[in-house]
């Protein structure tokens, strides 16, 4: 036993252990189905699987590596997501989950990579590589009765099927302020993953006289359920337009139901249209972690929203040596800490840098120490404000 623990090995597993791996995703994710398998090739063919191998080549431990570049306002930072971690039961407890982290973080900064999303199933454990969470969901349930009439108004809508409608959602995907909050940097086949292969989905927009897309809808339709997959409106007349399209379809259902990537439900677009709070069903869960994996180019093009020119960072960071010291508000690594200074981890960096988390309670709960109460004043004036918008959570 101990000859093969030694024996084992980490790498990137080319086409060759798809199936294997596919194996091992199957027996962790009972959900994995035949139908799962085509929109799967997709993702075979886009991200990176990273594993652990025995003696005999079999994988002990795998996970993928999604590319998952975020824009943060005007920002790109290069970003992976994490998912699929799988480890077949007679190889747990062995250490194979946290060799595989130590291994993709290293991976991940010699690849340039500036920030990691996971979607865990269990924060604590996560928490032990430094993934701090970022991202609430916004689950909301609107009886048909109770649901917002919108407005018919001078704007139009019109119905296109899946790669009709691509071009026009990837413009108003461009332009919407809310997906420059950690928003993805989608790609094609990240189009393809979210909408492609859903079954009865539908998709419409909306547009002025011009012909400008100022909005779009995609939505499924199920017995006893109208499901709002993604809403998106770059004007409250599109918003109200869109709605009121929805809406003509409640005859049919008891509800509609609607994920929300934004997770204040003052600013969800769609419950500005509610009469009645108390029509509306809405459960917030838990869930994309973040680790920076490079705290240097974090900072270095992170949007201040204020001058903090003259204030300095100490990280402490047990996973990875390179983000373990001081760093002024640009990520330049120096000796000594400026006059304005503030001590922190790596997870509660990731907390308040991302506008999920609050300085100053962090402060009062002994998790960030500064030198005076004027620069905790003046870094959270300077943080990103608007938590997280991860539409493309896992």
């Amino acid at each position: 036993m101990n000859n093969q623990f030694n024996n084992r090995h980490i790498k990137t597993l080319d086409s060759s252990y798809h199936k294997k791996n596919q194996a091992i995703t199957g027996y962790a994710f009972p959900d994995f189905t035949e139908a799962n398998l085509e929109p799967a090739g997709v993702e075979y063919a886009n991200v990176e699987i990273f594993g652990e191998l025995d003696v005999e080549d079999n994988i002990t431990t795998s996970l993928m590596i999604y590319p998952f570049d975020v824009k943060l306002k005007n920002q790109v930072y290069k970003t992976t997501g994490i998912g699929g971690v799988t480890t077949y039961p007679e190889y747990r407890g062995q250490g194979g989950t946290r060799r595989l982290f130590e291994a993709l973080l290293k991976k991940e900064y010699e690849e340039n990579v500036v920030l990691s999303l996971l979607g865990p199933f269990s924060y604590r454990f996560y928490s032990k590589f430094n993934y701090e969470q970022i991202y609430d969901e916004l689950h909301i349930k609107i009886p048909t009765e109770k649901f917002p009439v919108g407005s018919k108004t001078s704007l139009c809508m019109k119905r296109l099927d899946y790669l009709g409608i691509l071009p026009i959602m990837k413009q108003v995907y461009q332009k919407a302020p809310e997906f420059k909050r950690f928003g993805m940097d989608r790609q094609d086949w990240n189009w393809d993953l979210k909408f492609k292969f859903l079954k009865k989905s539908f998709f419409a927009y909306c547009a002025d006289e011009n012909g400008e897309a100022l909005g779009y809808v995609a939505y499924q339709m199920t017995a006893g359920e109208f499901k709002i997959n993604e809403l998106v409106a770059l004007t409250y007349e599109a918003l109200e337009n869109i709605v009121h399209f929805l809406q003509g379809h409640g005859m049919s259902y008891k509800h509609f139901t609607y994920i929300s990537p934004i997770s204040d439900a003052e600013a969800v677009p769609l419950l500005q249209l509610v009469k009645e709070e108390y029509d509306v069903e809405r459960k917030l869960y838990p869930r994309m972690m973040m680790r920076i994996v490079n705290v240097s180019k974090f900072l270095e093009s992170y949007p201040y929203e204020a001058d903090v020119d003259d204030v300095t960072f100490e990280i402490i960071d047990d996973g990875a040596p390179w983000n373990h010291g001081i760093f002024t508000n640009r990520g330049v690594a120096i000796e000594k800490a400026a006059r304005q200074h503030l001590k922190m981890d790596v997870k509660t960096m990731a907390a308040i840098f991302s506008g999920f988390g609050n300085l100053e309670q962090k402060v009062f709960s002994n998790a960030v120490e500064s030198d005076s109460v004027e620069t905790v004043k003046r870094l959270q004036r300077a943080l990103v404000k608007d938590k997280p918008v991860l539409a493309d959570a896992f």
